[in-house]
């Protein structure tokens, strides 16, 4: 590993150690979906324009019981995954969806896919799907791992070399506390529940 990686290495196992830390917190709140989506919407807006991938986010009404910090760090290091290994042209699709009782956040591209040797390891610490790759650490899916464990969440991942892959995390299904809904915690006019922002394209209703 070049020494020049060893800073952002350091960064990202302090925060994976900080994880583990956050135990006695309270970590189960009604976190609203809608304004997280909006933030990395806009977060990975450039980096998927640059790359001309199209970047589809779902808009919703739902609600998780996880920790709104934690649950964005996840979310942020499946999508920033699920762009760096997809090609130009390509897609990558984040899609909440209702089962039961339970909350399910997918994170789907049509990338380079993982191998069937990969998959059992790639949630580990300095593993990566792509060994041939010079840039990452392989830090991502493990603090991915680590907040999830934390939280309570489980986390799935179905994948095929070639064919793109799709993370799904599962949480708890929940409602807005009073305090929550006077305050407008469900994010900003305009982004009809159930469409989807497309980047670099325009938004528009979901089928």
């Amino acid at each position: 590993m070049p020494l020049r990686n060893w800073p952002a290495c350091w960064a990202s196992l302090s925060r994976a150690l900080q994880l583990r830390e956050r135990s006695s917190d309270d970590l189960h709140l009604p976190v609203p979906l809608r304004p997280i989506f909006e933030d990395l919407a806009a977060e990975f807006a450039e980096a998927a324009r640059l790359k001309g991938i199209t970047f589809s986010v779902t808009a919703t009404r739902s609600v998780a019981l996880s920790h709104p910090v934690l649950l964005t760090g996840m979310l942020r290091n499946l999508i920033r995954n699920a762009i760096d290994y997809t090609p130009a042209g390509g897609r990558v699709f984040v899609t909440p969806r209702r089962s039961e009782s339970e909350l399910c956040i997918e994170v789907r591209d049509t990338g380079v896919g993982i191998g069937a040797s990969a998959l059992s390891m790639i949630f580990r610490a300095f593993e990566r799907a792509d060994e041939s790759r010079p840039d990452g650490l392989g830090l991502g899916l493990f603090i991915v791992k680590c907040a999830a464990d934390l939280l309570g969440h489980r986390v799935e991942v179905r994948s095929a070399e070639g064919h793109g892959s799709c993370f799904t995390v599962m949480a708890d299904a929940a409602a807005l506390s009073p305090k929550q809904r006077s305050s407008g915690s469900t994010g900003k006019a305009g982004w009809p529940e159930g469409s989807a922002l497309l980047l670099p394209l325009q938004t528009t209703p979901s089928a």
